[in-house]
This record gives C-alpha cells, sequence and structure tokens, in this order.
C-alpha cells in the first residue's frame, strides 16, 4: 500500500511538473504585440507595453471641470492645478466660479483658468456650443465630468425620460 501511494505521488509530482513546463514554453512561444497605443493584451505585461510604447501621449495641457464651485469639483480643480494643468471650469455661477478661479491663481499662479458658464438643467445645446467655443484649439487632454443635476424627485438614470434629459 506504501508503495502504491508513492507511486501516486511521484505521478502526481510529475504531472504538476509536466503542466509547469509546458506553461513555461506557452509562454516563451507567445507571440509579441507590437504597438503605438498602450492596451492590455495577455500577451504582454503593462511593464512591457510601457517600454514598447514608441510615441508617448504629450503631457496633458488643459483639464475640463464641471461643477467646480464646491466640494469634489473644487478639490479636483485645485489638484490639477497643483499637478501643473490649465483649467476650464464649467459651472452655472459666474460668481462662485470666479471665487474658485482666484482661490486656484491665489495657491497656484501659473496656472492659466477659462471659465465657462453652463446651466445643466436647461436646454444644453447653447452650453455645449458655448464650451466647444471656448476650448477651440486648447489641448484639452481630461475631462472631469462633476457636475451634478437634480429632478423633482429621485429617478434611476434610466428611468428618465428624453424630454426631462434635454432640459425641454
Amino acid at each position: 500500500m506504501d508503495e502504491m501511494n508513492a507511486r501516486n505521488k511521484r505521478q502526481v509530482a510529475n504531472d504538476n511538473t509536466t503542466t509547469r513546463t509546458e506553461q513555461q514554453q506557452q509562454h516563451q512561444h507567445r507571440p509579441r504585440v507590437d504597438f503605438e497605443m498602450p492596451f492590455i493584451t495577455p500577451q504582454c505585461t503593462a511593464m512591457e507595453q510601457l517600454k514598447k510604447l514608441r510615441n508617448p501621449p504629450p503631457p496633458l495641457n488643459h483639464a475640463l471641470v464641471t461643477g467646480p464651485i464646491d466640494g469634489i469639483g473644487k478639490a479636483f480643480a485645485f489638484q490639477l492645478a497643483r499637478k501643473g494643468l490649465n483649467l476650464i471650469l464649467v459651472g452655472q455661477n459666474l460668481d462662485k466660479l470666479k471665487d474658485v478661479s482666484d482661490a486656484v491663481l491665489a495657491k497656484y499662479g501659473k496656472t492659466q483658468i477659462k471659465t465657462v458658464v453652463v446651466n445643466f438643467t436647461g436646454n444644453l445645446n447653447d452650453g455645449v456650443r458655448h464650451i466647444r467655443e471656448t476650448i477651440e484649439g486648447l489641448d484639452v487632454g481630461l475631462l472631469i465630468n462633476n457636475v451634478g443635476i437634480s429632478y423633482l424627485y429621485a429617478r434611476f438614470f434610466h428611468e428618465v425620460d428624453s424630454e426631462l434629459l434635454r432640459g425641454t
């Protein structure tokens, strides 16, 4: 009986070794991916992909932040300015946008800031057009879409009808 157990253990060990050896061979014969943009593939690790990146993206110049008047949006504006990004702040109250803009400039004086007034609860066509005009020609590499809107009563997004979404 002991001899049979020992034989079974050797067989299991051999099976495991074979499996590991086969895995190593498969790993060695995997095709390598050559690419221009970073993305995750089963063939390459993230570090390999970063090393292979031939044309790294340019550094971010501008970040557009919606809802930057207080809370998380305001914190994002300060953190992005701290990282050296120029800001486009989009909110519905010009005075409050100016207050945030002044506070960011007081702390991070080299930051360039543009403000755009948009009422996200109404018809968005004019607001989107105004945002497009403001960012035209700028290298906006980051969007923090933090604007908060509310309805007359709580609803799940998929329950909101298109008229209410458009503000009509």
